[in-house]
């Protein structure tokens, strides 16, 4: 009987159950996978039309990681992963830090580093709330009741 008790779905934990909080902060977080997704296409579009490179084969490289990375953390928050949502809050955290490390594009010489820093900065401001997000109450109840019924 256990068997066929714990084979059966509970609707607390599907995902029109999961708290608004955690919703919204799965979309942020889509919503910024997308845009970048958007600037490296665009990126190269133009480096090609202008042969002028804007992204190095290395930062194209680093892009895609990122968007691959980004979607693996998304989708496994969006089940409930509290390891995804960690590892979201160190890299926001380490992003932070490298920023901070790295004022080049503060100095305001160099207009490309100047967009690359506003555009950085955003995405680091809508990640953050989508982190706050993730661990208000509400949010936080329901990462417990995913892990728990997953044991």
């Amino acid at each position: 009987m256990p068997a066929i008790a714990s084979a059966t779905p509970n609707p607390r934990l599907s995902s029109s159950s999961r708290p608004t909080s955690v919703t919204l902060a799965v979309r942020l977080l889509w919503g910024l996978i997308v845009f970048l997704a958007l600037s490296i296409a665009a990126a190269a579009i133009l480096g090609q039309v202008f042969a002028v490179p804007i992204l190095s084969p290395v930062e194209l490289l680093r892009s895609i990681v990122s968007v691959v990375v980004n979607s693996v953390l998304t989708y496994f928050i969006g089940v409930g992963s509290r390891v995804a949502r960690n590892i979201l809050l160190v890299w926001l955290i380490l992003g932070l830090l490298l920023m901070a490390a790295n004022p080049r594009g503060f100095s305001g010489q160099d207009p490309i580093a100047l967009v690359q820093v506003t555009i950085s900065s955003v995405m680091l401001f809508v990640r953050a709330v989508a982190v706050v997000l993730l661990f208000s109450r509400s949010s936080r109840d329901w990462f417990a009741t995913v892990s728990r019924h997953a044991q």
